[in-house]
């Protein structure tokens, strides 16, 4: 464009470019601001009466909590005096909150020592002893009755046929792959059971527990002798792996009439070693853990039967 001289006007200069965009820039926050203005106006009328009921609701909580908070007794002279914008008696329950938490962590920290300080040693947990044994044999060589040690080494749960292993998981831990050494459902599932039955038909006692028991612990019927059972069994499976756990379980567990350990019951009862055993075999061994006494083979064999099919249909349910 010119001007009637012919002569193109100058643009504008940078400052005066500078100065148009600040002042829409301005024209825009003031639009912007007076927006927000009239939509938060509009949020707190919408919200006031929601508001409103809040705080009525707050000071019938207050109201209704002043007679407990009232019966706090005042602090000892010795405790250390704070400020605090609410007030005294607040003050005085959350310091009251606050010791209550030390003491709980401090109780929980004697029952622990109280229930670990005598614990047996592990150290020589792999080991077999040197104690002697005595193996009776007839006159063919079977093996008739072994007396003597009960710590066989660690069987090689690879060398067994698989259905051994899952006999036992089956029969008196069906979870164990699943639990940390305490079945928290299965102790809830038999303290139902036992409710409703009025007497003990079913135990909750994980596989790594009665390894504990077995390997640590004694008969006795006390809560101290539980909760170490307890104990020792999570410290178990945080050291070993599951299947170390059951080869541990199957050398250490008592199948009667003397026999310690599936190589020796394998040998007692049917005289084949433990990785030769079949189906049948490993149901029968597996079922007469519940009452070795009573349920072995060589006191009972139509017992032993049906204890075997009891392990067979567990199996079968579970699809192992």
């Amino acid at each position: 464009m010119t001007d009637p001289m012919g002569q193109t006007p100058p643009g504008p200069s940078g400052g005066d470019l500078l100065t148009r965009i600040l002042e829409q820039g301005r024209a825009l926050w003031a639009q912007g601001r007076a927006r927000a203005a009239g939509l938060w106006g509009a949020l707190l009328t919408r919200a006031a009466p929601g508001l409103t009921f809040l705080r009525a609701k707050r000071d019938a909580a207050l109201q209704w909590a002043q007679p407990v908070l009232s019966r706090i007794p005042p602090l000892p002279s010795w405790f250390p005096r704070f400020k605090h914008p609410e007030g005294p008696l607040y003050r005085r329950a959350a310091i009251y909150a606050g010791w209550t938490g030390i003491g709980m962590i401090a109780a929980m920290l004697a029952f622990f020592i109280y229930v670990t300080h005598d614990m047996p040693s592990t150290d020589d947990l792999w080991d077999a002893s040197d104690a002697p044994s005595i193996t009776f044999l007839d006159r063919n060589g079977i093996v008739i009755r072994r007396e003597g040690a009960r710590d066989a080494p660690p069987v090689d749960i690879h060398s067994l046929p698989p259905y051994v292993p899952q006999a036992f998981v089956a029969i008196e831990d069906r979870r164990f792959y699943e639990h940390f050494g305490v079945d928290i459902t299965g102790l809830m599932r038999a303290a139902v059971l036992n409710i409703r039955s009025g007497s003990v038909v079913q135990g909750g006692s994980t596989i790594t527990q009665q390894l504990a028991k077995n390997l640590f612990l004694s008969n006795e019927r006390t809560f101290r002798r539980k909760a170490q059972e307890f104990a020792m069994a999570i410290w178990l499976e945080s050291r070993f792996s599951k299947d170390e756990l059951l080869a541990l379980y199957l050398s250490r567990v008592y199948f009667g009439a003397g026999a310690w350990g599936i190589e020796a019951a394998s040998e007692r009862y049917f005289d084949i070693p433990a990785s030769q055993l079949s189906l049948s075999q490993a149901a029968m061994l597996a079922g007469l853990v519940k009452a070795p006494s009573e349920l072995n083979p060589a006191a009972g064999e139509e017992e032993a039967r049906e204890r075997a099919g009891v392990v067979l249909a567990e199996m079968q349910a579970q699809g192992r």
